[in-house]
């Protein structure tokens, strides 16, 4: 039996193409796990009631002309654009049990164009909160414990995975007193920069094996592409600036002086720009994993943050295997190859 989604626009959602679950969790993110249930009843054949609508976005009336009427997108509509690589407030009530009402989320800083870019390319599209409704910041120990602590799942093969490494975080979440960070309030206090990010979900081919100022070269080329950034643009007035302190960060390393360089790198807009802040690398690993079912990180790679901690090292996250993932650091000169950078694109 052959049937249409009458929930899903057209022609804009490969993820609906090339994802069999992808209908199952849009309808659940957007219409509520009821109708999600009946959507899978209806596909596999069994009787079924016909799903009750909320009186949210709708989607029946969305497609291409709809989606090039507005200039400003709307997160509803990216929603649809993005399938299960849009996180937003549904997924981060699931994993953090809190509440954020749509009303109050921001506006899109991206353009149209940016946002298709970055659908092809299977970028998340991500709205950050540094802090829970309350007011209580969403530190990486608070996130760890929300999340529901690092207990341990089983694999296919029947092994314990973790969410994160045993000998930083314990059960319950909370960061133990042996972890390199546990007394750095730099790294112990790091939050997610809020708002709305564009990020890829993995490392960058290519971005491995280079120091931090070769990988940001490699970022900048990547993001630029085959083009210059626009005159007078976010991004053209950082690849100047970079150009012109890059000089000072060498003279600064050959000097030794790893914090001074490393606090003029996290300084930057280039960082700022194409760089995760620590806290917004975990937040998005947590919401995947605990979402989404994807565990980000799983091939043993790490990236590399614009986080500085207080001995000067710039912090690190990734490595999630069984035992989890970890957070880490290395100086600006170092380059190993399981440390890499995600494409990561915000506005400032």
């Amino acid at each position: 039996m052959s049937l249409e989604n009458p929930f899903s626009p057209k022609p804009i959602l490969p993820p609906e193409q090339t994802d069999p679950e992808a209908n199952e969790h849009l309808i659940a993110s957007l219409l509520g796990e009821a109708s999600s249930v009946a959507w899978k009843k209806t596909v596999s054949g069994a009787p079924t009631q016909p799903p009750i609508r909320k009186p949210l976005f709708d989607l029946a009336s969305f497609d291409e002309k709809t989606f090039e009427k507005h200039d400003q997108v709307e997160a509803r509509e990216a929603e649809t654009l993005f399938g299960k690589r849009f996180i937003g407030p549904d997924q981060i009530e699931a994993t953090f049990g809190f509440t954020i009402e749509r009303k109050d989320l921001p506006p899109l800083p991206f353009s149209k164009q940016e946002l298709r870019e970055a659908q092809a390319r299977g970028d998340f599209l991500i709205y950050n909160c540094s802090h829970t409704p309350e007011g209580k910041p969403l530190t990486l120990e608070t996130m760890a414990r929300l999340s529901g602590g690092n207990k341990p799942t089983k694999d296919k093969d029947g092994h314990d995975v973790y969410p994160f490494y045993r000998d930083q975080f314990n059960e319950a979440g909370n960061i133990k007193n042996d972890a390199w960070f546990k007394q750095d309030p730099l790294i112990m206090n790091a939050t997610p920069e809020a708002g709305w990010q564009l990020v890829s979900p993995a490392i960058l081919e290519g971005s491995t094996s280079q120091n931090y100022l070769d990988q940001t070269d490699f970022l900048i080329d990547h993001m630029r592409g085959d083009s210059d950034f626009p005159q007078g643009s976010q991004e053209q007035k950082a690849e100047t600036e970079w150009q012109e302190k890059k000089p000072d960060i060498r003279k600064l390393l050959d000097d030794n002086k790893i914090k001074e360089a490393s606090t003029l790198l996290s300084s930057l807009h280039v960082s700022t720009l194409f760089r995760e802040p620590l806290g917004n690398t975990v937040f998005r690993y947590l919401v995947s994993l605990q979402a989404r079912g994807e565990r980000l990180f799983n091939d043993g790679k790490y990236t590399w943050s614009n986080t500085v901690a207080s001995n000067g090292r710039l912090a690190r996250f990734g490595g999630a295997g069984r035992d989890g993932a970890s957070v880490g650091g290395c100086v600006p000169r170092d380059d190993w190859s399981n440390g890499g950078a995600v494409s990561s694109r915000r506005r400032i």
